[in-house]
């Protein structure tokens, strides 16, 4: 959300709507006009992605490929007016997918048809697409709608969209408005920046009891390092044989203490966390809930003390 408010007030400033309009001349948003508004404004490419993303009529994405690598430098989305974001659609650092049209087009050469785009996780989506190619970059854009009518038959065709809650979240001294799947224990979103949730900040923060409990709390809820249990034990309970002259143990008390995933505060956690499992796809880590197979959440890091499946 941030990166969107910026994107457009950066380009309200470089490419004014007028000098958009005069490239455009009423037609439909195509690959040729980024370089025709770059030619003609000095504006950077990125900045005329994002200046063409704002004409498209509908759902849609400017792209700018590098040919060398096969992947994508820019990339403006032009979400929904209903629904949103939709599931698919090209971002930067993503590689073209396989087998896909814009690989093949040549410096000089054109494209415009219908078309997919795929995640890294094989999710496809139905496009058309307008696309110019150039001695060190292809320009294309992608819509949901048959703009340039380049094709005779447009078959009905459905379209997932991104269903995951907006959370405001503070954190890193920022205040951040994020989209996805939030934390299973805190139910807070994942700061964007740092990665961290409510309760890894806090487990960061925590210490442990020096009492006979084992568990972690926050500086204030010890007194003398003691929680509050551990202070009861110790001033109402005679001494037990073997135990020390001020606190009993929990297990010589016949208190059960049962096994417990617990954040350690140093990057790592005390046991497993139950129920939970994780896989790797490209450079991001998703949880997934065992018992429904719902994915949770994704991070550039591995989530602790989650199995890895296999």
């Amino acid at each position: 959300m941030l990166e969107t408010v910026c994107d457009r007030v950066a380009r309200l400033l470089l490419l004014p709507d007028d000098r958009v309009s005069g490239i455009l001349d009423a037609a439909a948003v195509e690959a040729s006009h980024v370089m025709g508004l770059h030619e003609a404004t000095r504006a950077s490419i990125h900045a005329c992605t994002i200046a063409l993303k704002d004409r498209l009529p509908g759902l849609g994405a400017v792209v700018v490929i590098d040919r060398a690598t096969e992947m994508v430098k820019y990339a403006s989305i032009r979400p929904d007016d209903e629904h949103g974001w939709p599931t698919v659609y090209p971002w930067p650092g993503q590689d073209v997918p396989r087998a896909h049209p814009l690989r093949h087009v040549q410096p000089d050469g054109t494209l415009r048809r219908a078309t997919f785009w795929q995640t890294p996780w094989g999710t496809r989506g139905d496009f058309y697409v307008d696309a110019v190619g150039y001695e060190t970059r292809i320009i294309a854009v992608l819509s949901a709608d048959d703009l340039w009518q380049a094709e005779r038959f447009h078959p009905a065709t459905t379209r997932e969209f991104d269903q995951r809650p907006e959370q405001t979240v503070r954190c890193c001294g920022q205040v951040h408005q994020v989209r996805g799947w939030p934390c299973s224990t805190c139910g807070e979103g994942y700061c964007p920046k740092c990665g961290d949730c409510r309760c890894t900040r806090q487990a960061a923060a925590e210490v442990l009891c020096a009492g006979s409990c084992f568990v972690q709390y926050l500086p204030h809820l010890l007194v003398n390092g003691l929680c509050e249990d551990c202070r009861q034990l110790n001033s109402g309970l005679p001494r037990l044989p073997g135990e020390g002259a001020s606190r009993p143990g929990v297990a010589a008390l016949g208190i059960e203490v049962k096994s417990m995933a617990k954040n350690t505060g140093r990057g790592r956690r005390v046991g497993a966390v139950k129920g939970r499992s994780e896989f790797k796809v490209g450079q991001t880590w998703f949880k997934r809930d065992t018992a429904t197979g719902r994915i949770i959440n994704g991070s550039r890091r591995q989530h602790k003390g989650v199995r890895n499946e296999k």
